[in-house]
């Protein structure tokens, strides 16, 4: 799914939500920005609730990937948040 374009927040132009469906312990995410991102994570808990989370680390590996490392298999959501380039 390729980022959108946000009218609505000064600043904030490029939104984009990736999906971790089976459980791991790294994420390699291809969000395609072309820029380093703010990056907030949900993950479902051992209840399988979801709820915001906080990994061993996100690693901007370039301008276009990241990696979320975790302790134990996660399922969940990263959502990329950037100004237009």
């Amino acid at each position: 799914m390729p980022w959108v374009e946000n009218p609505l927040q000064s600043g904030i132009n490029k939104i984009w939500q990736y999906e971790q469906v089976s459980a791991s312990s790294t994420w390699n995410v291809n969000h395609g920005m072309g820029i380093e991102p703010l990056v907030e994570v949900l993950a479902y808990d051992d209840s399988d609730v979801l709820q915001k989370a906080f990994p061993l680390s996100v690693i901007q590996v370039d301008t276009n990937n990241t990696q979320i490392n975790w302790s134990s298999p996660r399922a969940g959501f990263a959502t990329f948040i950037a100004p237009s380039t």
